[in-house]
């Protein structure tokens, strides 16, 4: 699964890490989508052996009974997604997990510098028989921590990283239903909807600017890695906006990164 990330996820991170300015006119889509969800379980394991491509662990994360999401689509300023000049246009929410279902399995890799998470993460909206979006996340090294004393369980594992359309067979995060039109509906309580009503296609990569879970008090991430873990209440924050056209894909995320110090300290507030 490691060597399945590709150059585009790292393309973007390196411009999730510099930040490009993007005059409007590169800018087809001007929408992005916040996904936030809470209340989620997770769990790990160790591999007795090394386990894909050298993984020393594997992780998953699911909704449980109390999980929410809320759901905002944007109209994007010139300042980057997360920005001041965004506006809010629609929002949709699913108050509990029994009506939706979020899944995210990876595996978890030791690097010269840390540890890197890689996998698929997809979700569902209030009709469960399909998924809504679907992406590859790849964290990088350094996108991976463990803060002490963080949590009423003592510490927090937090992740942020890239996320890429899974191609094939996906042309977009964001899923049709039914498959091959060009607009996507995401249904949440009472029927509520939002919606994009063209350009689907242009949504394929994007940002996780949150990923965390409390966990039990531990030495570091060394001794977090070194055997199976549970957690719950967990909070996932993604964030999704138009590919720039004719610009490269990887520009987009410089879109995405110039908002995401924006988004972070509203997080942590």
């Amino acid at each position: 699964m490691l060597a399945d990330s590709g150059t585009k996820c790292l393309a973007v991170a390196a411009v999730l890490i510099g930040g490009v300015i993007m005059s409007p006119s590169q800018v087809q889509a001007d929408v992005g989508f916040k996904f936030d969800y809470r209340g989620l379980g997770f769990a790990y394991n160790p591999y007795c052996a090394d386990g894909p491509g050298g993984a020393i662990g594997s992780m998953s994360v699911t909704a449980l009974s109390n999980t929410s999401l809320q759901l905002d689509k944007f109209s994007l300023g010139g300042d980057g997604f997360g920005g001041a000049a965004d506006s809010l246009v629609d929002s949709t929410g699913i108050a509990s997990g029994n009506n939706m279902n979020v899944v995210f399995t990876g595996d978890v890799y030791q690097t010269a510098t840390g540890y890197r998470i890689v996998g698929t993460l997809s979700g569902t909206d209030t009709d469960q028989s399909t998924f809504s979006h679907q992406g590859n996340l790849d964290t990088m090294s350094m996108d991976v921590t463990y803060i002490e004393n963080a949590s009423a369980n003592g510490g927090v594992l937090s992740f942020t990283g890239t996320i890429t359309s899974v191609e094939p067979p996906n042309d977009s995060i964001l899923i049709n239903r039914p498959a091959g039109g060009d607009n996507w509906v995401f249904e949440g309580d009472g029927g509520e909807t939002v919606e994009l009503g063209s350009g689907r296609g242009l949504f394929d990569v994007g940002a996780v600017t949150q990923f965390s879970f409390g966990v039990e008090q531990v030495n570091g991430l060394d001794s977090l890695f070194g055997m199976a873990r549970e957690g719950d209440g967990g909070s996932l924050v993604m964030l999704i906006a138009g590919n720039p056209v004719p610009a490269p894909s990887a520009m987009l995320l410089g879109m995405i990164g110039l908002g995401l110090v924006g988004w972070t300290k509203r997080l942590l507030a």
